[in-house]
């Protein structure tokens, strides 16, 4: 029998959120303000004169502009994202908030990867000018606190390229399996029927799990005395579990009752509103426990109350 809805706060660790964050336009002028800074940097370290290490002056530069990009990126991203919303008002929401491909999708494998590795590349990137300073001019009396910083990026770094390379050798040893989705969108009050095509790697498999959650992703506030900060949370307010196996082809037939009143998605997060709209998603989880390496992936499934 599947597992029924929780009646509990049970939180799901993910290692990137799906919000798709619209921040406000003005954040924008922050994101050119960071570039401008950089760009500053990286002019003084060719011309002014009396500049005492210049290949780092101009990597931190480098550092602010790229950071500064990124940041302008997002807000034209959030722009367009908000206009297509409301050229779409009136219609399915499952149209505009999240490009979907009606036929199915894969684990998202390959580009989580490709992010962590841009991510990990990233802070090493920025850590760069810190560890040529270092080298140029060791600190002298309190360095070691200069080093232990220092050192634990690195080991941040290294622990973060640790997993990479452990999702790489899962890729390698189970490929990408898909999730075909046998109606688009599936509805709340229908049942969702899906089929899972995992290849040869995962054929004749007994034992795999099959766990479907609605995720609420948003910030919790953490008040310490005079200090808040904000800690970004996903909350699975919904699960339905069960275990199931794969014919010779390494597929198999998935279905689960969706409630009626089940929460739609919303993959469009808005700062602006009163109060901020908290984004939420459906995720079926398929694992499989064996000796080495098991298998995990994640697949984002279309659910949306019907017009």
């Amino acid at each position: 029998m599947p597992e029924q809805e929780i009646t509990q706060r049970v939180f799901v660790h993910r290692g990137q959120p799906r919000v798709r964050n619209v921040y406000p336009n003005w954040a924008a002028l922050l994101g050119v303000g960071v570039m401008f800074v950089g760009c500053y940097a990286v002019a003084a370290a060719k011309w002014m004169p009396d500049v005492s290490n210049r290949p780092v002056l101009a990597l931190v530069g480098i550092n602010f502009i790229l950071i500064g990009l990124v940041v302008v990126v997002r807000i034209f991203k959030g722009m367009r994202l908000r206009a297509r919303a409301r050229e779409a008002r009136g219609q399915q929401p499952w149209r505009y908030d999240y490009s979907w491909n009606i036929h199915g999708t894969d684990d998202g494998s390959g580009s989580s990867m490709v992010k962590d590795v841009m991510a990990v590349g990233s802070i090493g990137f920025f850590l760069v000018p810190f560890h040529i300073l270092v080298y140029d001019d060791p600190p002298g009396d309190g360095g070691f606190i200069l080093y232990g910083v220092l050192g634990l990026f690195d080991l941040i770094i290294f622990i973060s390229l640790s997993y990479v390379v452990y999702k790489l050798l899962r890729m390698l040893i189970f490929g990408r399996p898909r999730v075909i989705f046998q109606q688009f969108p599936c509805l709340t009050g229908q049942s969702m029927n899906l089929i899972f095509s995992g290849g040869k790697r995962l054929a004749n498999c007994k034992d795999l799990r099959a766990e479907l959650h609605c995720i609420k992703e948003y910030y919790e506030w953490i008040d310490s005395g005079e200090d808040q900060s904000a800690t970004h949370v996903n909350e699975s307010i919904y699960r339905d579990s069960f275990h199931f196996s794969t014919d010779a082809a390494g597929m198999a037939q998935l279905s689960f009752p969706l409630p009626k009143d089940a929460v739609s998605t919303d993959l469009i997060s808005d700062p602006n509103a009163n109060p901020p709209k908290s984004p939420h998603y459906w995720e079926l989880v398929i694992t499989f426990r064996r000796p080495g390496i098991d298998y995990e992936g994640i697949f984002l499934v279309p659910v949306y109350r019907p017009a």
